[in-house]
């Protein structure tokens, strides 16, 4: 397995370390690492917005059930102690990032100069043109957040 290191940096800021990716061949194109990065970042994405999705409903939940405990004897026997229908899913999921969708938005940064590729210091320009990934040492695959100037 061969690692790159991926980092994501702008014009005025010092890199940040995002993630590694784990290649099993050293030859391949800017297009397969920007599709793996992405579907890795959906991914995690997508878990996170679960976890804190469950930890709300959990939360939520404990709340209804603090409540319920304050309730008389008598509100208790009209009303139950079971989750009111209004209860059955009060907090909106967030919507599952698609890798497709986010893959297909960042090639059209890239070709539109929103960023740029570098890796082992040397620019990318062509998403299909084949790369060599260092065999005996770790590739450094730089994002470069490329940021308009104002008035031009």
């Amino acid at each position: 397995m061969y690692r790159l290191d991926i980092f994501d940096e702008t014009m005025f800021a010092t890199p940040i370390f995002a993630m590694s990716l784990h290649l099993s061949h050293t030859q391949t194109t800017a297009k397969e690492l920007l599709k793996a990065r992405i579907k890795q970042d959906c991914e995690t994405a997508n878990i996170q917005n679960e976890q804190s999705y469950q930890t709300k409903q959990t939360q939520l939940l404990a709340q209804y059930e603090q409540k319920l405990g304050e309730l008389t004897e008598h509100e208790k026997r009209l009303n139950g102690e079971k989750l009111p229908k209004s209860f059955t899913n009060p907090v909106p999921k967030t919507q599952l990032r698609d890798w497709q969708e986010e893959f297909d938005k960042a090639v059209k940064s890239f070709l539109n100069n929103g960023f740029i590729l570098i890796i082992d210091d040397k620019q990318i320009t062509d998403l299909d043109a084949p790369l060599h990934i260092k065999s005996d040492d770790t590739s450094k695959l730089t994002f470069l957040q490329l940021i308009p100037l104002q008035g031009g």
